[in-house]
């Protein structure tokens, strides 16, 4: 992505002060741990070119913000779980149910 991305500011994670870094100031309580706005869509054309399914959005006017969650697990991917608070689990679920009815207009 190059200059795109900016570690300070892109790192929206809560737990940034813990690294000497400045909370992000956000009115979402669900913070994801990177939050990139992509409006020259490097990111989309990263994922495109990795074998990302249909991460291209639909308008070009319209350039997507990526919320990445980093989650740790206890052992190996085949046989471990990984936990998300709740506020993470209803971001989710808005962002599902807004890009439904984006697909549908």
């Amino acid at each position: 992505m190059g200059n795109e991305y900016s570690p300070t500011k892109h790192w929206t994670s809560i737990l940034r002060i813990r690294a000497g870094v400045a909370p992000h100031e956000s009115q979402d309580e669900a913070t994801s741990s990177f939050t990139i706005p992509d409006s020259t869509f490097a990111l989309t054309q990263f994922l495109a070119c990795h074998g990302y399914r249909d991460p291209a959005p639909k308008e070009q006017s319209c350039p997507p913000t990526y919320h990445l969650e980093v989650i740790t697990t206890e052992g190996t991917l085949e046989n471990s779980k990984f936990y998300m608070r709740g506020d993470q689990v209803a971001k989710v679920c808005r962002s599902e149910a807004r890009m439904w009815r984006t697909s549908r207009e």
